[in-house]
């Protein structure tokens, strides 16, 4: 399978850059004066760009936009331990990761590797991006491939015909957002209105400098 084998490659690289692009849209429903329901949507941009130097090391700057407030981090990991710039000071902070709220980076841009979630697969063809000729492959995934609060996934991926890296992927479907974890997230620093509901979103990736000369080392301690 043209996915297994990417995803193999994917795991013997050096090092890489990624860029993301996601909207994540929270539909609402609010009682009007009338009694019945309104709906409407709260969109959430949110870009990371890093690098990554394999197997467990990342640097990149995170962007959330919530409501008029801008969150800007920049995150370094270092296997289980976070390096996070406050917002208010600009100093890092140590956390361990899973206390921070925020996802894995490597989570967040690798492929899923479990190759029984991919589903009804589509060979679309060739297509070049960022100057690389690549596979083109459509497939859904199953419901729990990132947890049970998501659903109806749908995956697209861009796969390098000469070394099967992927150069694109992009990745669809709807989920649930809870309002304590925006909240958390905004912090009072950024008085955010505490928003949850069911949400759709798009996440883009592409992926750039395979192999090339990155050293990340811890900016504090």
């Amino acid at each position: 399978m043209l996915i297994a084998t990417s995803i193999e490659a994917m795991q013997q690289t050096e090092s890489f850059h990624a860029e993301v692009d996601a909207a994540f849209k929270v539909v609402q429903t609010e009682a009007s004066f009338r009694m019945d329901e309104e709906t409407f949507g709260t969109e959430f941009p949110i870009r990371y760009s890093g690098d990554f130097q394999m197997p467990d090391r990342s640097d990149g700057k995170l962007q959330i936009a919530l409501g008029l407030a801008l969150l800007e981090l920049d995150i370094i990991t270092i296997g289980e331990t976070a390096y996070i710039t406050n917002p208010e000071t600009g100093a890092w902070e140590q956390f361990p990761l899973f206390l921070t709220g925020l996802p894995d980076p490597y989570e967040l841009v690798l492929a899923p590797s479990d190759t029984s979630r991919y589903t009804n697969l589509q060979y679309v063809g060739e297509r070049t991006i960022e100057g690389v000729q690549t596979h083109h492959i459509r497939a859904d995934l199953r419901a729990n491939v990132l947890g049970s609060a998501f659903d109806n996934l749908f995956v697209e991926l861009w796969i390098g015909t000469d070394d099967n890296l992927l150069r694109q992927l992009s990745m669809a479907g709807e989920t649930s957002v809870d309002e304590q974890v925006t909240a958390g997230i905004a912090s009072n620093t950024l008085g955010a209105a505490d928003i949850g509901g069911e949400a759709e979103f798009l996440v883009t990736i592409t992926y750039t400098n395979y192999n090339t000369d990155i050293v990340i080392t811890p900016p504090i301690g």
